[in-house]
């Protein structure tokens, strides 16, 4: 049981990168993604949920927001 929970953080782990990547800009890239970012903060709360690692979730989720309120997304 132990496993799956350290699988899924570490799923959690890797979709934070991919969204921090998303984020950074380059020289040829000058706006960050933050769609494609906050799709990887979504699937990183997501593992870290299921993890039970709540706190990594909670974080998650806070980003995801922050995101879709800079973008003027909302879900609702």
């Amino acid at each position: 049981m132990a496993a799956k929970s350290d699988q899924k953080i570490a799923e959690g782990l890797e979709h934070l990168r991919l969204a921090d990547k998303y984020l950074k800009t380059s020289l040829f890239k000058w706006k960050p993604d933050q769609d494609g970012a906050a799709a990887e903060y979504l699937k990183a709360a997501t593992a870290f949920r299921n993890a039970k690692a709540l706190d990594q979730a909670k974080e998650s989720y806070i980003k995801v927001g922050e995101l879709q309120k800079a973008m003027n997304a909302y879900l609702f």
